[in-house]
């Protein structure tokens, strides 16, 4: 008798499970305080630099507080800031298929409430040039630096050239040191004591030189700060932004920091020499 499946290209096994296919199902993303971290510190430094205003940041404040509660609010609301604009947006829909919750949207509200009770807007400012008598004159500028030096600007004279810093200079100097502080380079004891010496340089309190030291980074950026705000190339509202974002930084829970896995050498024996079979 002739097998009806012998010209069919049929090797055998059940021809209804032959070709099942294991769909792996990928869960979408629940976003944690980590994530809602990332917003607090675009939106200040937008609102730092006076490019989001306060009414839209304070409305955004009372929208999240209705979303989170559930309430009615105004959803065609149309900020002046773009940047507000899309992560409210966002949020609306995080928050419709349940991937952010009520603890997520509180540290938001708690991060954007401090931004407004706490942080000033610095516009770039314009440099003055100096009257046609001034051209040319002397200026002392910042060259080296010494980690003992309480005074440590360059006595040589040098021409000046409009050396002021600007609003991307200091967001630099502020960037660097929340990088550093987030990879853990720096610890929150010395990122408040740095704080400590850039509030009492603005009130005008001189640090003596048994004053406790700081890290290398830090010291190095202070005695920056300390030159270039002596020599009038840094203004008060500038330096009064770095001691806002010092203060951000302090309050802001860090990522935890990876541990770092012991390598055991295999060839290691970890019997004791004294030890006989």
């Amino acid at each position: 008798m002739n097998d009806p499946l012998k010209n069919t290209g049929y090797k055998g096994g059940s021809p209804r499970t032959r070709y099942q296919y294991n769909h792996k199902v990928i869960k979408p993303k629940i976003y944690d305080n980590e994530d809602a971290q990332k917003i607090i510190v675009i939106l200040s430094n937008q609102y730092s630099k006076d490019y989001i205003i306060k009414e839209d940041l304070t409305m955004f404040l009372s929208i999240l507080k209705d979303l989170k509660l559930n309430n009615n609010y105004d959803r065609n609301y149309k900020y002046n800031s773009t940047v507000i604009n899309n992560i409210q947006s966002t949020l609306e829909q995080l928050h419709s298929d349940n991937r952010i919750n009520d603890n997520y949207l509180q540290y938001l509200i708690n991060g954007i409430t401090y931004i407004i009770d706490n942080v000033i807007p610095v516009k770039e400012e314009i440099p003055t040039p100096p009257p046609p008598d001034k051209v040319g004159e002397g200026s002392k500028l910042i060259s080296s630096y010494s980690n003992n030096s309480v005074n440590i600007r360059n006595p040589q004279e040098k021409q000046k050239v409009n050396k002021n810093l600007k609003a991307k200079d200091i967001l630099k100097i502020s960037n660097t040191v929340k990088d550093h502080y987030l990879g853990y380079n720096i610890s929150k004891d010395e990122l408040i004591l740095y704080s400590k010496y850039l509030t009492d340089l603005k009130n005008g309190i001189i640090i003596d030189k048994t004053r406790k030291e700081l890290p290398h980074l830090l010291s190095k950026t202070y005695e920056f700060i300390n030159g270039a705000y002596n020599d009038d190339l840094l203004s008060i509202s500038q330096l009064t932004f770095l001691i806002q974002e010092n203060g951000i930084l302090i309050k802001l829970e860090r990522p935890l920091q990876p541990k770092e896995e012991k390598i055991i050498d295999p060839t290691l024996s970890t019997i004791s020499p004294g030890y006989k079979k």
